[in-house]
């Protein structure tokens, strides 16, 4: 037997009632309506490892970057591109773009992305001074933007960390 709706007033409260029952199950996790309708994609977490000296050449100094990711999501995300400067204070030291594409787990953490950096060519005065800076005043400020991809929308992100320089071996 089909219900009959005898005023607006009724109308009014269905409507509400209905609402309700979305809220509801929003706000308790479903998945399903999380994943019909795009929300629930939370920003992976990023974390700078280290830094670490990996040796001169000529004019030219080498470091890598370690970082980590943590992926809260119940999806996985693919990073498809991480921009990053690194700077000595307010000096910009080096640029680049990592392309390769990387897919990290839903709910997993991962600590084995690591960068090689180049930076040079550079003076020799440059190289001595941050080769045997104190260790507070080797303090590098890491800043990137990274797109990180998932089968509910992508996800853009800002980072910034600081790390001192330690030597590698």
């Amino acid at each position: 037997m089909p219900v009959r709706i005898k005023t607006k007033n009724s109308l009014f409260f269905c409507k509400m009632i209905c609402l309700a029952t979305i809220l509801a199950q929003l706000s308790s996790g479903c998945a399903f309506l999380k994943k019909t309708i795009g929300l629930g994609l939370v920003r992976p977490k990023l974390q700078l490892e280290s830094l670490d000296f990996l040796g001169a050449e000529g004019q030219t100094i080498f470091l890598a970057a370690h970082l980590s990711v943590y992926n809260p999501n119940d999806v996985d995300l693919t990073l498809s591109d991480l921009q990053y400067r690194l700077y000595l204070g307010k000096t910009l030291l080096a640029q680049g773009v990592y392309k390769e594409k990387l897919t990290f787990p839903a709910e997993s953490r991962q600590d084995d992305l690591r960068l090689r950096i180049r930076i040079g060519p550079v003076s020799p005065e440059f190289m001595l001074t941050m080769l045997l800076r104190e260790s507070h005043a080797s303090e590098l400020i890491w800043k990137s933007e990274l797109l990180f991809h998932s089968s509910l929308g992508t996800i853009p992100l800002q980072f910034e960390g600081h790390k001192n320089i330690r030597k590698s071996g």
